[in-house]
């Protein structure tokens, strides 16, 4: 069983950036369901999945994720499971990445010691707070104007710099973020980037995640 100071290792180290680079995350609505996109996400070359489900049951929930953790260890892809421990668990995933309605880091450590833990951050603060809780990474967003947050304006151009300093844990930034903004992300200190509709609203998706997996 993997020790936090392990698990902060592994997800620091050079070996596991090319899983963290380009973290994409699945959506509910849009012409592929869960399983088909995690199909074509891991065909394309995307190694680090978050299984996003906010509209099922947790049947459905767990019977999906199972479908979908063994497409992933079939093209050795990291799988994280969105706010649900409990999916995590009974799957047998890598991690969870937890939301401001999810229950706290400290309390995931205590029931599932073994999982990584992403943190959804909205500020250095933020960042900061989750990595002292014990979080191994968090995804700090929304950068950019995102049909996600309709009408919400994109942050300050130091946002993702600023949660960089705050942290020594790696940083994913997300929001609005098509492969041309990747390169000044990364400079900025990002560790990668994630994207949902930025491949899934393009006309032939596995093309735009190579174009992401270019940048990063």
């Amino acid at each position: 069983m993997a020790s936090p100071l392990r698990k902060s290792s592994l997800i620091r180290s050079a070996a596991w950036r090319p899983y963290g680079s380009l973290y994409f995350l699945t959506m509910d609505e849009g012409p592929l369901d869960h399983l088909q996109q995690v199909e074509a996400a891991c065909g394309a070359g995307i190694r680090w999945v978050q299984l996003r489900m906010k509209q099922a049951d947790p049947d459905q929930f767990l019977e999906i994720a199972r479908a979908v953790k063994k497409i992933c260890d079939e093209w050795d892809c990291v799988l994280i499971i969105n706010d649900r421990v409990d999916i995590a668990l009974a799957c047998g995933v890598q991690g969870v990445q937890l939301t401001h309605k999810s229950i706290a880091v400290p309390d995931v450590q205590a029931i599932a010691p073994a999982l990584l833990i992403g943190a959804s951050v909205h500020s250095a603060d933020e960042a900061r707070d989750a990595e002292q809780a014990g979080a191994d990474w968090c995804v700090a967003g929304h950068v950019f104007e995102t049909e996600s947050h309709p009408g919400a304006p994109r942050r300050e151009k130091t946002f993702i710099s600023d949660v960089v300093a705050a942290v020594s844990f790696p940083v994913i930034a997300i929001g609005g973020i098509r492969p041309e903004h990747v390169h000044s992300l990364v400079h900025r200190g990002a560790h990668g980037v994630a994207a949902i509709r930025g491949i899934w609203n393009d006309e032939n998706p596995e093309l735009a995640a190579s174009r992401y997996l270019s940048q990063v």
